[in-house]
């Protein structure tokens, strides 16, 4: 793993695949590692090496390299923003105009009904017909 860290980063945006081949698990874990994954090490100790790799894993509990970097990643927060804008955009939405579970439920599944009906229109396109 150590020396995929030292191999430079074949992918323009990791965020975005663009391989459209599935991932051969019997690859070895070094070559899911490049020099992008040396910089997340990095991050999580504030700036410096991460010594631990070079050590064996055994030996890792008791460095404090390690335990660095371990209570920095245990702060961070994990998000789904993508699930976090549509729950925050239904109870927009709905605000108090429900008064239970099932009216709730009845209003999404409407929405959704009427998603699939309307054809998908780019916001150009929803312009040019307001204006005209």
């Amino acid at each position: 793993m150590v020396e995929g860290m030292k191999r430079p980063s074949t992918t323009n945006n990791p965020r975005r695949p663009e391989s459209k081949t599935p991932i051969n698990l019997s690859r070895p874990l070094s070559a899911f590692c490049s020099v992008r994954s040396m910089q997340v090490s990095k991050i999580l100790l504030g700036g410096q090496q991460p010594t631990f790799l070079e050590l064996s894993p055994e030996t890792w509990n008791t460095d404090s390299c390690l335990k660095c970097a371990k209570k920095r990643a245990g702060v961070l927060k994990v998000t789904n923003d993508l699930a976090e804008r549509g729950l925050a955009l239904i109870q927009r939405f709905l605000g108090n105009r429900t008064k239970d579970e099932r009216q709730t439920q009845f209003l999404l599944k409407l929405a959704r009904l009427h998603t699939k009906a309307v054809p998908k229109k780019t916001k150009a396109e929803l312009k040019k017909k307001v204006l005209k």
